[in-house]
């Protein structure tokens, strides 16, 4: 493939999963659900979906960058500082991490909220396995 092939292709990938989506019923539920409390997602995501859905770019860090990223050719975002501010504030008080989708073999995510977790004497975690989804 050319680069002037590739270039059109990761266009052509962001048209589609990124500016052209429309959040789904189960995203849009999910930022109902969280509504105004503080939250701070990460993801190794590269759709941007969870900024559609409402979330705020500031409070989402996509840890492996975007489809935007390939565009600009720039190194992805890091929000380690803003990780740590949330966790700081949030330190010693009712804290949950949940987990959505994350596969068993992503130790990016999962081993640093499972520590985390173990840690913060008031954090629970939430495995995909203990979440249901049933629409009312």
């Amino acid at each position: 493939m050319s680069q002037e092939d590739y270039k059109q292709y990761v266009h052509r990938l962001v048209r589609l999963w990124v500016d052209d989506y429309t959040p789904s019923e189960v995203m849009t539920d999910l930022r109902t659900i969280v509504g105004e409390i503080p939250c701070f997602v990460l993801t190794t995501n590269a759709d941007e979906h969870l900024e559609k859905a409402g979330f705020p770019a500031y409070d989402v860090w996509e840890i492996e960058g975007t489809f935007r990223d390939l565009i600009k050719g720039g190194a992805p975002e890091n929000k380690q500082e803003r990780v740590n501010e949330f966790l700081t504030r949030w330190h010693g008080k009712r804290i949950v991490l949940l987990e959505l989708g994350i596969g068993s073999r992503n130790r990016l995510i999962k081993l640093p909220m499972m520590q985390l977790t173990a840690q913060e004497q008031n954090g629970s975690y939430v495995p995909p396995c203990q979440i249901q989804y049933a629409r009312q």
